[in-house]
C-alpha cells in the first residue's frame, strides 16, 4: 500500500473525563509537582517538534482550570459541553474542528508515562504503512494514542459512549498500523490513586 502524503495533522489531548474511579479530578492531580494532564500536553508538544509534518497540538476539556492554563500557553482548547456522554463525545468535539486535516491523533490525559518518541514512531509508522488507522500496543494489548485518517471521520462522528475509536480499529484490523511499544509502562493509564505510588 502507498504511504500517506500527509500535509496536516491534529494532535488532540482528551482532557474532559470525570475520574469517578480515582475519587477526585485526576487530571489536575499533582504528579511530581505537575498536574497529570500536563504530561500529555508536554508529550504532544515535544512530538510536534520531532515530526516532519505540519501538526498542531489541541486540547478538549470540560475544566476551566485546564482551559485557562492551555490557552495561556498558546494551545487551541475546545470545551466539551456534554462530557457525560463519554470519550466519544470528546473525540467528536476535537474532530469537528479538524475535518479539513488529513489525520487526527487522539491521546488521553491520564497516561503520564508516554514519551514523545513513541508518539513520533506511531505517526511515522502510520504514514509509511498507508493504513487508515494506527494504534500503540504492547504485544496483544491495545492502548493509546490512536490515529485516524480522514476516511474514518464520518464513522468517528457516529460513535457513542466510552468505547472510542478502538471500535473501528477492531472492526477493520486489516487497515490498522500497530505500533509495538517497548515499555508497557508507557501505556499505563491511571484510573486509581494507588497506581500513582512512587510518582506523586
Amino acid at each position: 500500500m502507498r504511504q500517506h502524503e500527509l500535509t496536516e495533522l491534529a494532535l488532540i489531548l482528551l482532557a474532559a473525563g470525570y475520574s469517578r474511579r480515582f475519587g477526585q479530578n485526576k487530571l489536575l492531580y499533582p504528579v511530581n509537582g505537575k498536574p497529570m494532564y500536563s504530561y500529555g500536553l508536554d508529550t504532544l508538544k515535544k512530538a510536534a517538534g520531532l515530526l516532519k509534518v505540519n501538526c498542531q497540538v489541541q486540547v478538549v476539556t470540560q475544566y476551566e482550570q485546564i482551559l485557562e492554563a492551555c490557552i495561556s500557553q498558546g494551545f487551541p482548547v475546545y470545551m466539551n459541553p456534554a462530557p457525560d456522554l463519554g470519550i466519544a463525545s470528546s473525540m467528536q468535539v476535537g474532530l469537528q474542528h479538524n475535518l479539513h486535516k488529513d489525520a487526527c491523533l487522539f491521546m488521553v490525559a491520564d497516561q503520564p508515562g508516554l514519551t514523545a518518541g513513541s508518539v513520533k514512531e506511531l505517526v511515522d509508522g502510520f504514514l509509511l504503512s498507508g493504513k487508515g488507522m494506527g494504534v500503540c500496543c504492547f504485544q496483544e494489548k491495545m492502548g493509546n494514542p490512536c490515529i485516524f485518517g480522514s476516511r474514518y471521520y464520518p464513522q468517528l462522528l457516529k460513535l457513542t459512549g466510552d468505547k472510542g475509536g478502538k471500535v473501528l480499529i477492531r472492526q477493520y484490523p486489516e487497515d490498522v498500523f500497530y505500533y509495538q511499544i517497548r515499555d508497557p509502562q508507557e501505556l499505563l493509564d491511571i484510573d486509581y490513586s494507588p497506581e500513582l505510588s512512587g510518582r506523586s
